[in-house]
């Protein structure tokens, strides 16, 4: 639902980015023990 095409938006606070990059920061969070 945050997603709209390549962007990313988010509901709470209004952050933009590019949806694909976004992605990839939280894979590279995930995998890196940053998210818990």
């Amino acid at each position: 639902a945050n997603r709209s095409g390549i962007r990313f938006k988010c509901k709470q606070c209004g952050y933009t980015i590019h949806a694909d990059l976004n992605g990839a920061i939280n894979i590279a969070k995930a995998i890196s023990g940053l998210v818990a």
